[in-house]
């Protein structure tokens, strides 16, 4: 029962040559407002009537716990609107905004996307939509769709940057982009990163990932989705990415950069939202979300450190404290020979005589 004209991605079902379904009505980018107000009437109400035939008629299925419509902007762009709850803590549209602003400065893809101002307190969110381009529609599956997952499994992103690379037309450039969203949503306390909040875009070449969405910082709470196989979701610490290069496609230096540009990214939150309009309180009370331990523990990262070894016993490729030294071995960091990742391993350096 989607209307056909906003279904989410490409898929589409007729009846007796007529496609399904086409009830409803079209929304404006000067709809907004009385959207959000028929929204606010849903939410305390729970009826549907005439008043809100207009959400209901432009939502479709964008899911998720917010009051969410499809509308159009003044160029025909088909953007989704996220609308304040009154339930909700904080200003969650204006921090989703500033999500995305971080995301771009960090080199992760996203779409553009703005705020709309809706009264003193509060703002709407609105975001272009990444499965059309002008009228064309773009085929689209959530990584639960994708890895053929129940509602409430929560793989880690370990297992998660592994099988999208198996099914993406890129599968280095999607696996590396995958370690940078993990680590981000992690400095960022972002626990609403489920399997259907990341998606896929088929394009000619193949499957890729689609931008980075939905990802909203949180000042409390836990992710249901680890980091790494066994981690701790309580205490999701970004460096233990680092001991799985192979699966995210990464040198440890290339790594380490992304955790930098990263940090770095994040460290601009309280400017970015207060030119975006929150309040100095507003920022204090979100500052758990952003300053958590994970900035500290990239900050102390060594640039391009590779692991040390210390050999009590002196033997081959050793140095003994007291003898002279043999030959000196080196530190290879996990790197790509063609397609074939060859891990990280030492060598031993020749001698010169």
């Amino acid at each position: 029962m989607v209307n056909d004209k906003t279904r989410q991605g490409a898929l589409r079902f007729r009846e007796n040559g007529n496609f399904l379904s086409t009830w409803g009505e079209s929304a404006g980018i000067g709809d907004v407002t009385g959207l959000a107000a028929e929204a606010r009437t849903y939410e305390e109400t729970g009826v549907i009537d005439e008043r809100n035939s207009l959400l209901i008629g432009a939502g479709s299925s964008a899911g998720g716990a917010q009051p969410k419509a499809w509308i159009r902007d003044d160029d025909g762009t088909m953007l989704l609107a996220k609308f304040p709850k009154t339930s909700d803590r904080g200003n969650v549209q204006l921090w989703e905004m500033v999500a995305m602003v971080l995301q771009q400065r960090a080199g992760i893809r996203v779409q553009p996307s703005r705020l709309m101002r809706l009264n003193s307190h509060s703002q709407i969110f609105l975001t272009e939509r990444f499965d059309r381009v002008g009228e064309t529609r773009i085929p689209y599956m959530s990584a639960r769709t994708a890895l053929q997952l129940d509602t409430y499994e929560h793989p880690n992103y370990v297992k998660l940057a592994r099988e999208i690379a198996l099914i993406s037309a890129s599968p280095t450039e999607d696996a590396n982009e995958m370690f940078s969203r993990a680590a981000f949503g992690a400095m960022v306390n972002n626990i609403d990163d489920h399997m259907r909040n990341h998606g896929l875009l088929r394009h000619q070449s193949g499957w890729r990932l689609s931008p980075s969405f939905d990802v909203n910082p949180m000042r409390s709470g836990t992710s249901e989705t680890p980091l790494v196989p066994d981690g701790d979701v309580s205490d999701r610490n970004v460096l233990e990415l680092l001991d799985h290069l192979d699966s995210f496609r990464l040198t440890r230096a290339a790594a380490v950069d992304r955790l930098r540009a990263i940090n770095a990214a994040v460290s601009h939150w309280a400017q970015d939202a207060l030119a975006l309009g929150a309040e100095s309180d507003e920022t204090e009370s979100m500052k758990p979300a952003f300053e958590g331990a994970n900035r500290g523990r990239v900050q102390k990262l060594n640039a391009g450190a590779e692991p040390t070894v210390i050999d009590l016993a002196p033997g081959e490729g050793t140095r003994s404290v007291t003898g002279p030294p043999t030959a000196e071995r080196i530190w290879i960091g996990p790197h790509y020979r063609g397609e074939k990742l060859v891990p990280g391993h030492f060598r031993t350096k020749p001698q010169r005589s």
